[in-house]
């Protein structure tokens, strides 16, 4: 490959994880605004926590015939074949075709299964020695039936989305997202006055269409004609194949975010939604920097999955980049987390008994941000290689101590247990995916890894120490029981730390903080020109 192709391979490489990354913080704001009128509107109780509860299957359904599918086995093998148009639209029309009909005649069978499904909760209840809410089942059951409809579209959507992506097409599929959150905040204001938590599950179905609705026009630019064809070419059948163990991992991954929210559904009312809520809080920086670097990788990995160099320098680069970001966001959410919460759930029915449960919560979750976002990219690096089988058998064990972890501290913290269990069981994940790539590739560029590892850890504590200080000196200047004192309060400590943690990154010459520096100071300079 020569010098021109690599440094276009880079731009394009940062040009996708802008697109990603600009759109994953839209999506994240839309999805905190969400959450506040969701809060303000229900509270954190029993109507909210069913909704949680009866996200399980659809999601389940989504995560096990679609993604686990798509993102693992489809854009490696399809993207061997972008050079032959005629076999890329065979791959595309029989994966359209195949997932389509086996999603309707799934989706057709849980819809009468929903029932006996949900009654299974309350098996493992008094399995763990739990108390279920039967009374809730009810109204879980029809708000499941009414949200099945969301996979299909969503299921679509995601296939599109791999497509576009092997294209190096981000823009309409980043914007995805938007709509998604924007029609379930439509539901919150103008179905929900008339149909209640209904309202909020038809938001629901209307943003998966619109999911996927939206990236229709980018699949007519980029070529994309579908018709509908059940033709099982080689290719077909190594994605189908691959998939499978892809499909187990994830599985084994997300299992563990279900189980916890069953389980504190039988924790006593609002305990599903405070470990809901606090989740997607965390979740901002893992959305933001682990999966838009992460994803926008991938087919970067991909492609040079032969080339063992460039491989591990793409690996490389993203790993330290993903460092970079989430060491100091995983500080920033644990010392701030009372504030977020307040500022950002703290209205209408959510009470400051909420707040605090949902901040301590948020804490221990906050602890793993970087491994979280860290094992995002580790997996897709195994997924590049067509090795889905070691991630798969990974998370399985994470999953296996996580539910052992939950188990045993529910019965000291509570749901606040269920978050220090998940992120204890992502730092066992996340060590034995990077040692096991290491056995698999040999040096990591090792050496590199360390040494910027290092520098961002130092400059993160040195933001934690400037934080902790700033928010108690401004606390006393401030109205600490006005939502605008905890706003200035916040926003003072959260400035001041990355301001010190940016100086402190080029002090001691942090490589990832001198490419920001750079690539800056060239967008600075052609605005100039």
């Amino acid at each position: 490959m020569t010098l021109n192709k690599i440094a276009n391979h880079s731009s394009a490489l940062a040009s996708a994880s802008v697109i990603l990354a600009i759109s994953a913080l839209a999506s994240r704001g839309l999805g905190l605004w969400r959450d506040r009128l969701l809060a303000a509107t229900f509270g954190a109780g029993q109507i909210l926590d069913a909704y949680q509860i009866a996200f399980i299957l659809p999601d389940l359904i989504f995560n096990l015939f679609i993604v686990g599918a798509i993102s693992a086995s489809f854009i490696p093998i399809f993207s061997s074949f972008l050079s032959s148009p005629k076999k890329a639209s065979e791959i595309i029309d029989t994966i359209f075709t195949f997932f389509s009909l086996s999603i309707l005649a799934i989706l057709a069978v849980i819809y009468f299964l929903a029932p006996s499904l949900v009654d299974l909760l309350e098996s493992f209840s008094h399995l763990i020695g739990q108390v279920y809410p039967a009374q809730s089942s009810p109204l879980v059951v029809r708000l499941t039936r009414l949200m099945l409809l969301s996979p299909f579209f969503l299921g679509l959507s995601t296939i599109a989305t791999s497509i576009l992506h092997c294209r190096r097409h981000f823009l309409l599929p980043a914007a995805s997202p938007l709509v998604y959150n924007l029609s379930i905040i439509g539901g919150i204001f103008l179905l929900v006055p008339r149909f209640g938590i209904y309202g909020v599950a038809l938001g629901v179905i209307i943003g998966a269409g619109g999911h996927f609705l939206i990236q229709i026009p980018s699949l007519l630019a980029a070529g994309v004609r579908f018709k509908p064809r059940l033709r099982f070419s080689k290719a077909v059948k190594d994605i189908i194949i691959l998939s499978i163990p892809r499909t187990l991992s994830l599985v084994a991954t997300q299992a563990s975010f279900w189980i916890n929210k069953i389980i504190a559904f039988t924790l006593g009312a609002g305990a599903v939604s405070v470990y809901y809520f606090a989740n997607n809080l965390q979740y901002i920086a893992v959305g933001l920097f682990g999966i838009s670097l992460a994803v926008a990788a991938f087919p970067n990995l991909s492609d040079c999955s032969e080339n063992r160099v460039k491989f591990i320098k793409t690996f490389s680069k993203s790993f330290r980049q993903i460092l970079f970001f989430t060491v100091p966001a995983s500080i920033l959410f644990l010392l701030l987390r009372a504030q977020i919460v307040r500022l950002v759930l703290g209205a209408g029915r959510f009470d400051w008994e909420d707040t605090i449960l949902t901040a301590n919560t948020l804490g221990y979750f906050a602890l793993s941000i970087f491994a979280q976002s860290l094992v995002i990219l580790l997996s897709r690096a195994f997924y590049a290689l067509k090795d889905s089988k070691t991630p798969f058998v990974i998370n399985f064990l994470s999953l296996a101590i996580n539910l052992i972890l939950s188990l045993y501290f529910i019965k000291k913290l509570g749901v606040i247990g269920l978050a220090l269990s998940f992120s204890l069981a992502i730092f066992f994940n996340f060590f034995w995916l990077l040692f096991a790539l290491y056995r698999r590739v040999g040096d990591l560029e090792d050496r590199r890894l360390i040494l910027s590892s290092l520098k961002t850890i130092l400059a993160s504590l040195a933001m934690g120490t400037t934080v902790y200080f700033t928010l108690h000196i401004v606390s006393w200047l401030v109205d600490m029981q006005r939502a605008w004192g905890i706003l200035i309060q916040t926003t003072a400590a959260g400035a001041v730390g990355l301001t010190i943690f940016w100086l402190v990154s080029l002090l001691i010459d942090n490589e990832e903080a001198h490419d920001i520096w750079s690539r800056l100071g060239r967008v600075f300079l052609r605005s100039r020109l």
